[in-house]
């Protein structure tokens, strides 16, 4: 349904990669120069999504060709593919955790990736963001188990386009529920951190 990869971010990412955006796309990456490590992740992860195109492609479209903007704005919302100005039905995620980056394209399906470093959470913010259905059940698992279901979670509100501003609690999803929904969701975790990926159909 789609193309997934993983990758270590590049910790030396800086400035002397403006040459491989264009100009709405380092206005996104210019809020991040304070956090270099942020910066660094964002240039990282979208130099990743520029060289999978590009070679999808046969080379044919530069790395400024593409663009990586979120929402209307290029800023701020899901992340979306642009080649040559245009926008494309190319459906796209990035996630990023601990020195990796993830991201998801396809063509075909709604794609959601999340990755996050294994831990295991509080009751207090498990109750904060779960309903209390769930929370009980995420309670009693392990860090791998609570690990798996933020990131199967946040994976499907990317691939759905909801943004996780809609709140845990406005989800209701459960892992005996990906059975009866139109979400197909590959999880692993190794090296201490969890990888989702969600496709969800485009009918």
């Amino acid at each position: 349904m789609g193309e997934v990869y993983f990758s270590h971010i590049d910790k030396d990412a800086s400035d002397d990669y403006v040459h491989f955006f264009s100009v709405r796309e380092w206005a996104k990456i210019k809020r991040m120069y304070r956090n270099p490590v942020r910066m660094a992740s964002i240039i990282s992860g979208r130099m990743l999504i520029k060289k999978l195109i590009a070679e999808r492609n046969g080379n044919a479209f530069t790395y400024k060709d593409i663009e990586v903007l979120n929402g209307t704005d290029g800023i701020k919302g899901q992340p979306q593919l642009y080649i040559k100005g245009e926008l494309t039905d190319i459906s796209i995620s990035i996630s990023y955790a601990d020195g990796y980056v993830c991201v998801g394209i396809s063509d075909k399906a709604f794609v959601g990736v999340d990755i996050e470093k294994v831990r295991l959470f509080s009751d207090c913010f498990v109750n904060m963001f779960y309903v209390k259905e769930n929370a009980e059940t995420i309670n009693c698992m392990n860090g791998i188990g609570q690990t798996e279901m933020w990131c199967i979670q946040e994976a499907y509100l990317k691939a759905m386009g909801i943004g996780f501003e809609v709140g845990l609690k406005g989800l209701h999803i459960r892992l005996s529920d990906l059975e009866q929904c139109d979400a197909k969701v590959i999880s692993s975790s190794e090296n201490g951190i969890c990888q989702v990926i969600c496709f969800v159909n485009r009918d």
